[in-house]
């Protein structure tokens, strides 16, 4: 009678660890899970919005030149956006060249924030340094009439 029990114990037990290990196949990870869709409706791809829109949220780095301004003007208009907020102008004559270019080329549709240089905030004379910074930017940009729309501070450039 020992001898059955101890068996059925031990069937009981390697059934309960083959299923723990079934299991442990199982577990899916939140990156791994992607299930089929089951929604079935027409497709319908809009290319235009029925309102005009305003982007608050890209980047345009170096390189806005005439050419870049024209092909994206012409891009925004096919979908009918009407202006486009660029949170990467930078500071100093990137700035300067990035307005300069946005108000010759795509005038009032394309809105420049400046940027400050927060690596060296840790520095003693940081706080001078970008308000003059900031001071030159202005006084830049009023002397080819024009302005950066707002200053973001980018955290990214905080790791040094």
């Amino acid at each position: 009678m020992l001898n059955t029990n101890f068996s059925i114990f031990s069937l009981v037990l390697m059934v309960s660890l083959c299923q723990a290990q079934s299991n442990a196949d199982k577990i899916m990870d939140f990156e791994k899970y992607d299930p089929p869709s089951t929604l079935v409706v027409p497709e319908h791809m809009l290319t235009k919005a029925k309102m005009p829109f305003i982007d608050v949220h890209s980047h345009h780095f170096r390189g806005v030149d005439k050419a870049y301004l024209q092909k994206l003007g012409k891009e925004m208009t096919e979908m009918n956006m009407q202006i486009i907020v660029n949170l990467s102008g930078g500071t100093g004559e990137n700035l300067k060249n990035m307005v300069d270019s946005a108000n010759r080329y795509l005038p009032g549709r394309f809105v420049v924030f400046a940027n400050i240089n927060i690596r060296s905030i840790d520095d003693a004379d940081w706080a001078e340094n970008t308000v003059k910074a900031l001071e030159n930017d202005v006084k830049d940009l009023r002397s080819i009439k024009a302005r950066a729309w707002m200053t973001k501070i980018v955290k990214a450039n905080a790791s040094k």
